[in-house]
């Protein structure tokens, strides 16, 4: 593979699967190299340790859903909230792995590897109470908009993991009416 971003993407998207079937301790450098078909150097050539790659994932998620949310403008600053809160609970709902991974995965981790995924994340998190409360300033005091937006962002977390996996599939739109008569009493 010559291009560099696509190995580094290759790696970081094995390295994802990794974490969330064995964890972190259980993602080893050499189940990394069997999955990804690299050698170890090749691997250490685009990353200098196992920490720096899962704080990479960690961020690459987060990452992509801001993408996802900036996505959603328009001139109605009640439908731009609506539309992102809307993108915001439907990826946490299709990809509920992700805070398993925050969530589980993160809770064992080194005291040095644990500061380091605060210091990556925390101005991405800031990021992303910025765009949710964004459209919200427009109706509402900045303060009132961002305390909604972190209320909302704790709400959406803790209700959309149910403790039966098997309870999803074909439930986003139940969560989403329960979660949208929330939102109708702000927006």
């Amino acid at each position: 593979m010559r291009n560099p971003e696509e190995t580094r993407r290759k790696i970081l998207e094995a390295a994802y699967t990794l974490f969330l079937q064995h964890g972190y301790h259980g993602a080893s450098m050499s189940r990394l190299v069997e999955a990804t078909g690299l050698s170890k150097g090749a691997i250490y050539h685009h990353f200098s340790s196992k920490e720096e790659i899962f704080v990479e994932v960690l961020t690459t998620r987060v990452k992509e859903l801001l993408a996802a949310l900036r996505q959603e403008n328009g001139s109605d600053p009640r439908e731009v909230a609506h539309a992102r809160f809307r993108v915001l609970a439907h990826r946490f709902f299709t990809h509920r792995q992700d805070i398993h991974l925050f969530a589980i995965h993160s809770q064992n981790l080194p005291a040095g590897l644990i500061q380091s995924v605060i210091r990556a994340l925390r101005p991405l998190f800031e990021e992303l109470l910025q765009v949710l409360a964004e459209p919200l300033a427009q109706l509402y005091s900045p303060r009132e908009a961002r305390l909604f937006a972190i209320f909302a962002l704790g709400a959406l977390r803790f209700s959309f993991l149910p403790h039966n996996a098997r309870e999803l599939p074909g439930h986003f739109e139940t969560y989403w009416k329960i979660f949208e008569r929330f939102l109708g009493g702000i927006l």
